[in-house]
């Protein structure tokens, strides 16, 4: 558990941004290979993966209150 809270900055800042790298790259084997199952994996990449790097990226727009 200290591992953990030691790098929880390289576990919520870098795993987002590879769950999206990782999500073209199975979208690409998946239009090579002709594989359904890896552009299934490759939208759970995204769908996990963008909307937390969304929330870590600093120019995102600031809702008016």
């Amino acid at each position: 558990m200290d591992y953990i809270l030691k790098n929880l900055h390289y576990i919520v800042t870098h795993v987002p941004i590879a769950l999206l790298v990782f999500s073209f790259i199975f979208d690409l084997i998946a239009m090579i290979a002709k594989k359904r199952e890896w552009h299934s994996a490759g939208m759970l990449c995204l769908v996990v993966g963008a909307p937390r790097g969304y929330r870590k990226c600093p120019n995102r727009p600031i809702p008016m209150a």
